[in-house]
């Protein structure tokens, strides 16, 4: 519920300002390194919460599963190469040794600049645009994306919006039913507090191995 509302690319916008900002300072203020990396570890579970959600909702749902899929892949792809980066850098500590570790963290500020520079031209979620009640923009936002040769009367757009909509209601006014708001409700509805625990288990688990602390060092 709470996440629908982080669906707009303004999350992502504000987000990516942040890593980059970040990423940017750290090789240059050393008592900064520790916090920065927090701030970045936030960064990166921001935008792996929020991306899949946002190109789900703006995908048609015959590419949708499929290029969702491919976000995890780039995203290993990613740390794969700041792998090898760090292990390039690697040789250089002899001639320089503080190149060998500012540069690689310098190097993480051009992806999120790319997303930051791109994010102004990303239409914004629909379903959060009829949340803060613009209705034409997410009209305009829907029938853009589902624009075909075949459908000259924007039948799914309307139906898509329709959806939407009715969705929206039936959202708010589930936790009204049970007297509690849309976070309280996680807690308090049965169903709800077995959906955030698998979830939370799912990505803690993998965490908890300890995949990144191996791999990093």
């Amino acid at each position: 519920m709470g996440a629908s509302r982080s669906k707009s690319k303004r999350t992502t916008t504000y987000n990516r300002l942040v890593t980059v900002a970040v990423a940017f300072w750290i090789p240059y203020l050393r008592p900064l390194l520790f916090a920065g990396r927090i701030l970045a570890g936030i960064g990166i579970g921001i935008l792996v919460t929020v991306c899949p959600m946002y190109m789900g909702e703006l995908l048609p749902p015959e590419k949708r599963g499929w290029l969702v899929g491919h976000h995890p892949i780039f995203l290993v792809f990613g740390y794969m190469l700041s792998g090898w980066l760090g292990y390039a850098c690697y040789f250089a500590t002899a001639r320089n040794p503080e190149f060998a570790w500012r540069f690689p963290l310098f190097m993480q500020c051009f992806a999120p600049l790319i997303l930051l520079t791109a994010s102004f031209w990303i239409p914004e979620s629909p379903r959060w645009l009829l949340q803060k009640g613009k209705i034409e923009k997410a009209w305009k936002v829907v029938q853009n994306l589902r624009k075909s040769d075949d459908d000259p009367h924007d039948i799914v757009a309307r139906e898509e919006i329709y959806q939407v909509r009715e969705q929206i209601v039936l959202d708010a006014a589930k936790p009204k039913a049970i007297g509690c708001t849309p976070w309280t409700a996680v807690i308090k509805k049965k169903s709800y507090r077995k959906r955030m625990a698998v979830g939370f288990l799912t990505q803690w688990g993998a965490e908890f191995a300890g995949p990144l602390i191996i791999n990093d060092y």
